[in-house]
């Protein structure tokens, strides 16, 4: 009877893992392709130059809400896990209200930093005085901001990580669709006045997105056997205790602010820098926004499907490395890289042949084709970098980690300072080449260090590289005879593109390179068969 009962705990621990990763997937993907739907329609509505002018404004959005949500969220959710665990829901409710107090506190000295010191950021930081007005609009978002990363925290704890999705699903959906209405009948024709809008529709959709978890989050308290004895034991129940609560968000706080504030820095310097080399102010802002709200997006887009993948296998590492099975940690590791190298060099292989035609069918334009093109061979070490991060975080090397990213955004920020004034955008190219190989190629050392693991260069690179390039050519020449000499047109990429995706599939199985071992591995963490190793 007990076996039983265990097993059958098993299986439903391992449905809703997998509810919540399907829905972390799907979600990952809507955001990710409403979020390029996003820019490609404000590149028609206010050309590259308001592109540039937004990002810019919304680099400045990235490293406030890091500061007030990511502490407080991981605080929350490993907090109120360990009290799920420990069989002690009365404390739940405490610690929830101490939470989202502290998280509100701290986010209304962010906003009133950012709403009372706009100029100065807008004129001295950004360069741009025109973006003081949305940086002042947006300032009363972070205290609703910070309160749904408290409820997002504990539907992560309660294992819901779905409920945390349709929370984010619904803002983003709720922020595009205002957005939208707002440039229609609102009719604004200065830069800063869209921009404007923009941001207001941001901070609306905060708004109501925070009673929208908030809705969320009761519900899910009410189905709770023990929501009546929580209202009736709140008075008598600390939760957890404040150190407690800053021991663990404070630290991710400052790393989250250290990594974003450098990103930020980043982002400020490029317009700064190309005005130096001679570019005027608008087409500054021009090239950024190429650069930043459309290469950019489309280049990190296909990362859901590296998200959902290491959703799935990275904590199998980290458990894996903690009983010390050293030959397991090998295989996955093996097998995570292998998988990630064939999925990028495909991807590099489509931008480096379609990328105009991508360009075409998502903004209607191809200024960022030739970008996307010269960036392209760096997508494996890219996607490469993202999964050997996670993998050396699963093995307990946080700190490494740490000191690589800030070694490299500090080394980017000094190769920008000199470069991109010398040479222009080719300069930050360059600037995104260094950096990246250094990056990549350390962690991947360091991965390699303290897994032993093995890279056969040319089955996991060498083929997949000619096999992806042959099934884009190919693909290519087909449509160009299948439309005898006609002009394409940008609809025509996705055709494009997915027989690019199935010859390249068809391929690595044929040459060997994809193995029918390796496929059934990858469906064993979407099933609830044992995992090979």
């Amino acid at each position: 009877m007990y076996k039983q009962s265990l097993s059958e705990s098993r299986v439903l621990k391992n449905r809703a893992f997998l509810i919540n990763a399907a829905a972390v997937t799907i979600t990952a993907f809507l955001l990710r392709a409403s979020g390029i739907y996003f820019n490609a329609y404000l590149s028609r509505r206010i050309g590259a130059e308001g592109v540039g002018l937004y990002n810019l404004i919304y680099s400045v959005y990235i490293m406030a809400s890091a500061l007030v949500t990511s502490g407080i969220s991981l605080a929350v959710s490993r907090i109120v896990a360990e009290q799920m665990e420990k069989h002690n829901p009365q404390k739940i409710r405490p610690t929830m209200v101490k939470c989202t107090v502290l998280s509100v506190v701290f986010s209304l000295l962010i906003s009133a930093l950012l709403f009372f010191g706009a100029d100065f950021i807008a004129s001295y930081l950004l360069g741009v005085q025109r973006t003081a007005l949305p940086l002042r609009i947006m300032a009363p978002s972070y205290s609703f901001m910070a309160v749904s990363s408290c409820f997002r925290g504990y539907f992560i704890a309660a294992r819901k990580a779905h409920k945390s999705a349709l929370s984010s699903l619904f803002e983003q959906l709720f922020r595009i669709a205002l957005t939208v209405l707002l440039l229609q009948f609102m009719l604004p024709k200065e830069l800063e006045s869209c921009c404007s809008m923009v941001v207001l529709g941001s901070t609306c959709a905060e708004i109501i997105g925070c009673f929208f978890t908030y809705l969320i989050f009761r519900y899910e308290r009410r189905d709770e056997q023990a929501s009546r004895s929580l209202l009736s034991a709140a008075n008598h129940t600390q939760g957890a205790s404040l150190r407690m609560i800053f021991g663990i968000s404070i630290p991710m706080t400052l790393n989250a602010g250290l990594r974003t504030g450098l990103r930020t820095a980043e982002s400020m310097l490029i317009p700064a820098g190309l005005r130096k080399s001679g570019v005027s102010h608008e087409s500054s802002l021009a090239e950024f926004g190429v650069l930043s709200g459309m290469a950019m997006p489309v280049l990190f887009f296909p990362t859901f499907m590296l998200m959902s993948v290491a959703m799935l296998i990275l904590p199998e590492v980290a458990r894996a490395d903690a009983i010390r099975q050293k030959r397991r940690v090998q295989y996955m590791g093996a097998r995570i890289m292998q998988l990630t190298l064939y999925m990028s060099v495909m991807i590099a292989g489509i931008l480096l042949v379609f990328p105009e035609e991508l360009c075409l069918a998502l903004f209607r334009n191809n200024e960022a084709g030739g970008i996307l093109r010269l960036l392209a061979p760096l997508v494996p070490l890219i996607y490469l970098d993202f999964m050997v991060d996670g993998m050396l975080n699963g093995l307990n090397q946080h700190m490494m980690t740490l000191k690589l990213n800030t070694a490299d955004s500090a080394m980017r920020i000094g190769l920008i300072l000199v470069l991109v004034p010398l040479l222009g955008i080719s300069g930050y190219m360059i600037t995104l080449y260094i950096s990246t190989v250094f990056n990549s190629s350390l962690s991947l050392k360091r991965l390699l260090k303290v897994s032993n693991l093995r890279i056969p260069i040319y089955h996991w690179i060498i083929k997949p590289v000619m096999l992806s390039l042959l099934s884009a050519l190919a693909s290519s020449i087909v449509f160009r005879l299948a439309l005898s000499g006609a002009a394409r047109a940008g609809a025509l990429a996705v055709p494009e593109i997915v027989l690019a995706c199935l010859l390249h599939l068809c391929l690595l199985r044929m040459t060997g390179a994809l193995k029918h071992e390796d496929v059934l591995w990858l469906k064993s963490f979407f099933t609830s068969k044992k995992l090979p190793a």
